[in-house]
């Protein structure tokens, strides 16, 4: 889908200029983003289409905003989640890519500073990479 261009602090009808390939919506599957995590919201976006640049695939968020009730469903071990704040998104790597090989991505985007070092973790059983912009500094892991 062809989009406009435009100036970096427009905003594309429901999503960042500078993720074009990305709307806010793909961030919430039960809850909406309050707007004091819209921030968040589009730093994950853009660095998500970051990733989406180099895979050169569409990249599927599997899990992204989270209310505090919906973590306690999903996950009600982690308390601090990155998702309760619009900073984290689950991704299932595209078609061609493993999980393994996704993640090794992001990490080399890392490296190489075009992606924020934030927090990366690697589930390979359940197929997908945990990718988000914490501000609080990098964290690696690997789950299942």
């Amino acid at each position: 889908m062809a989009e406009k261009l435009l100036t970096a602090n427009e905003k594309t009808p429901g999503g960042v200029a500078s993720a074009p390939s990305f709307k806010f919506s793909e961030l919430e599957f039960y809850d909406k983003i309050p707007p004091e995590y819209m921030a968040n919201a589009e730093k994950l976006l853009t660095n998500l289409q970051k990733i989406r640049d180099k895979v050169g695939k569409p990249l599927v968020i599997m899990s992204g905003y989270r209310s505090w009730e919906r973590q306690q469903i999903v996950n009600p071990t982690v308390k601090k989640s990155q998702h309760m704040t619009a900073s984290a998104a689950d991704l299932k790597p595209p078609v061609g890519l493993s999980a393994t090989e996704l993640h090794k991505i992001i990490l080399d985007l890392i490296d190489k500073k075009v992606l924020y070092n934030g927090g990366v973790g690697l589930y390979v059983k359940e197929n997908f990479v945990h990718y988000d912009v914490r501000p609080e500094g990098p964290a690696r892991w690997q789950g299942n």
